[in-house]
């Protein structure tokens, strides 16, 4: 196995760690200020 196989699955879940924390940031400050804004 190279080292650079070994290494894309553990890019993978940085980006779906970088996603969810993304989605959770946009939750926290998005969603509420949507909402008093309609």
């Amino acid at each position: 196995m190279t080292s650079e196989h070994n290494n894309q699955p553990l890019e993978k879940r940085k980006e779906l760690q970088l996603r969810i924390q993304f989605n959770e940031f946009v939750k926290a400050n998005v969603m509420p200020f949507y909402r008093s804004f309609k």
